[in-house]
């Protein structure tokens, strides 16, 4: 019989002509590129539906071709004989070519050569969306029958190509369901029992390999979307019904923080408004279920159960609406910080995708754009990024947080900047530009030519622009000087900012500053966790930093202005207590308007202020000192220029100019400016107020200070005067304090207790030594060269004699 029946089987297979045009398809779709598998996919389906509408026209096939055509498919699928070779029921319709092309797409997803599995897979979900014949169950009975089962005989490489092979077919599956829902070739009930198979066989594909994880992820939501999408079904839809049933599926995502994945997050988060209650509750990556949330849900329901019924436009028009505000509450509570330090290890564990960056970092970073949310990218990139990946000592999960920091600049707003480049984060970028031989040198130095890329660029706002130079100021060129040929890239941005621009900048931040956090959109959460008043200041001294970092950028009004600023804040509150602070554009009205403080400080400084005075107190400190360093250099370059001029020759042409241009504009005298403003601002009327009040006996050391100031005035401009004569030795010495007495006077207001005694003494010390400048002068003799000499000779010598005894 066996004898007799193979000459029989033999005969089938050469029955079975396949078109050679038809079978360079299955080349053409493992090609490397992706047009050609688009190409050779189209014009497969276009072959095997004609095949299979010529096969159904003529009905004179024998029942014997079809079960021998079924055989020969079992053959190519590398099956032995018998049942086993049997085709699914539903494939019994189907031409022999059809057959044929099936079987072999879906063994060839367990290919790895070249494209094969991305070709094969597109030809499959081609071929199921435009051939309905076959249901989707027989197609994943036909994915597990055509690949080779995984034992413990199989090598790791061909069982990932396996589990790869398995997943790309589901993937294709479901991508035909989409299809064939669109086209109305599908029912509701049948697609939804599709989907919950389909998605407890990519959980356990899941689980089984991590590196499946992500890709599994990325189909469970393509299920949910061709359902209809987790927010337009809600709660009770037909994705909380496949929810309820993929009970592998809910186990992962209900995974203990402490457990979690990446992949748990995004899928919790992708599919929250249409998780059913009890699996809500138990869903540790989310915050903790809220009344306001069940009930915005219940609502929403609600709304869409009668849409359905009534077909209201009406409501169907308020949905959309009510929708995204549940929405943006749901993320609020997401981006609490207390919440993303406790996914804070799940999240860092997505480094195992390197060194691609995992999807669910965009999928974080879209939900914080798009539903607005105040502060919420400061707040992952501090937890995540600057208190996480940057601290860790994976090579890896460092790598990441340069990836993050490129995909948050390029879509940053002037505020995000200087969050961005934290303390953390520059360590890890500085330390790795200085050797060529770090590990991370590479992706540092293409951090640093992402941010000048960025800076330069044309569509980059002004201000983001401005923000990113001060960020690279504060970091210093001089520290880029090892980041290759980038470090002369840095200086030219540093030096292409205009002073305008900078001022304009730099006024901008100041207003940041002073106004409070909820004016800026960075106020408490309504969700709980109430930051502290040093966590939401920490815009403003972000906005503070940036100010003294653009320093060097400023023009000289600006520097002075910003140094009028720093000490009005850091000494002066406003004289009524009100804070009250105007919008931007707005001036106040009666007497504030005149108020020294509105002035020079923008408005008073909004609560709460903590840590904000003394912010300001260390970089005014900081800019005095480095002023009065600066102004130093300039008077002895001066005086050696003017002892020397023929070795000022000798320098090139660039020094030269460079020292003029000093010679010819010293800095500014900064702390003359700083004591004339706290005389200003002590003054009655000028609606500030002390910070910590100074007693009467103090103040009045305070007045005789400023007195012996009005008085070494008098006398710096008598010699500073163009036909002034030569200063005594007593002049010098007394224009020699001057400096001293302006420092006192702006530190006697930052501590008056310790500074007071020592300015007590300093008023009488000077006026005794211009006192006995001023009788000495009485008694000197004129010139005998000059006509008032001549005139003397006719006195009496009662003045010779009292110029003898002085």
């Amino acid at each position: 019989a066996r004898s007799r029946a193979a000459p029989t089987r033999a005969a089938t297979m050469v029955r079975l002509e396949v078109p050679g045009h038809v079978l360079q398809h299955f080349w053409d779709l493992a090609n490397v590129e992706a047009e050609t598998r688009q190409t050779s996919a189209v014009n497969l389906v276009h072959e095997l539906k004609s095949a299979q509408d010529a096969f159904s026209v003529s009905g004179a096939v024998s029942d014997a071709e079809m079960g021998d055509a079924a055989d020969v498919g079992g053959r190519l699928s590398g099956d032995g004989s018998g049942d086993e070779n049997e085709a699914p029921p539903s494939l019994t319709g189907c031409s022999p070519v059809l057959v044929y092309a099936l079987r072999r797409l879906a063994r060839g997803l367990g290919s790895g050569r070249s494209g094969a599995r991305q070709g094969f897979a597109l030809a499959l979900t081609a071929a199921f969306s435009e051939i309905p014949l076959v249901s989707l169950p027989d197609g994943l009975k036909l994915l597990k029958t055509s690949l080779d089962p995984i034992t413990q005989a199989t090598k790791g490489s061909e069982a990932r190509d396996i589990l790869m092979g398995q997943l790309f077919g589901v993937a294709a599956l479901v991508r035909a369901m989409a299809a064939r829902l669109a086209a109305g070739e599908m029912g509701r009930k049948e697609a939804v029992d599709f989907a919950a198979a389909v998605a407890e066989e990519v959980s356990a594909l899941a689980k089984s390999k991590a590196y499946l994880a992500e890709s599994a992820s990325a189909v469970i939501v393509e299920i949910t979307d061709a359902l209809g999408g987790a927010e337009a079904t809600g709660v009770g839809g037909d994705v909380t019904t496949v929810l309820e049933r993929a009970q592998s599926l809910a186990d992962w995502i209900a995974a203990p923080a402490s457990d979690a994945t990446p992949e748990s997050i995004a899928l919790a988060t992708r599919l929250w408004p249409a998780l059913p209650p009890a699996l809500r509750a138990r869903c540790d990556v989310l915050p903790p279920v809220t009344p306001e949330e069940t009930e915005t849900a219940a609502n929403i329901s609600h709304a869409v159960g009668g849409t359905k019924k009534s077909g209201s436009k009406k409501k169907g028009g308020e949905l959309p609406e009510a929708r995204r505000a549940a929405a943006a509450a749901r993320w609020r509570s997401f981006f609490r910080r207390s919440h993303l330090e406790k996914v804070r290890d799940a999240l860092a564990d997505s480094s195992h995708a390197h060194p691609q960056v995992h999807t669910v970092w965009g999928l974080l970073m879209d939900a914080a754009r798009l539903h607005s949310i105040p502060g919420a990218l400061e707040t992952l990139w501090e937890t995540q990024v600057e208190q996480g990946l940057m601290t860790s000592g994976s090579h890896q999960r460092r790598f990441l947080g340069f990836r993050l920091f490129a995909s948050l600049l390029a879509s940053a707003d002037a505020a995000l900047v200087p969050a961005l480049f934290s303390d953390n984060f520059n360590r890890c970028l500085l330390n790795n530009l200085a050797k060529r031989d770090n590990y991370l040198h590479a992706a540092a130095d293409d951090c640093l030519a992402h941010v000048l890329k960025h800076a330069k660029a044309k569509d980059t706002p002004p201000d983001v622009r401005l923000s990113v130079v001060a960020a690279l100021q504060r970091l210093g060129p001089h520290r880029l000087d090892k980041a290759g040929d980038k470090k002369n890239a840095v200086r030219e941005l540093l030096g292409g900012l205009t002073g305008d621009d900078a001022s304009e900048h730099a006024r901008e931040l100041m207003r940041i500053f002073v106004n409070a956090p909820e004016a800026d959109g960075d106020g408490t959460d309504t969700h709980g966790d109430a930051p502290s008043a040093a966590a939401r200041n920490k815009r403003r001294l972000w906005a503070l930093e940036q100010a003294v970092g653009l320093w060097p950028r400023l023009p000289r009004e600006t520097q002075r202005e910003l140094l009028e600023f720093l000490v009005a804040h850091a000494y002066y509150r406003d004289e009524d207590g009100t804070g009250a602070v105007p919008k931007k554009g707005e001036k106040k009205r009666g007497k504030k308007e005149t108020s020294v403080l509105l002035r020079v400080g923008v408005a008073p400084l909004a609560a709460p202020a903590d840590g904000l005075r003394e912010a300001c107190a260390v970089r005014a400190s900081a800019l005095l000192a480095a002023n009065v360093k600066a102004r130093r250099a300039a008077a002895v370059a001066a005086a050696k220029s003017a002892a020397n001029p023929k070795e000022k020759g000798k320098q090139n042409t660039e020094s030269v100019d460079a020292d003029r241009d000093r010679d010819r504009d010293p800095p500014p005298d900064l702390l003359a400016a700083a004591a004339a403003l706290c005389r200003e601002l002590d003054a009655p009327g000028s609606g500030a107020a002390l910070v910590d009040g100074m007693p009467e006996e103090c103040a009045a050391v305070r007045a005789s200070l400023f007195s012996a100031l009005d008085t070494l005035g008098a006398v710096e401009a008598k010699v500073g005067t163009p036909n002034g004569k030569k200063e005594e030795p007593r002049e010098a010495v007394a224009v020699a304090v001057a400096p001293l007495l302006r420092a006192l006077a702006v530190l006697q207001v930052s501590d008056w207790r310790e500074f007071t005694p020592a300015i007590e003494d300093l008023p009488r010390c000077l006026g005794d030594l211009l006192a006995a400048k001023a009788k000495a002068s009485e008694a000197s003799k004129p010139s005998k060269n000059s006509k008032a000499s001549k005139a003397s000779k006719k006195k009496k010598g009662g003045d010779e004699d009292d110029e003898d005894e002085d």
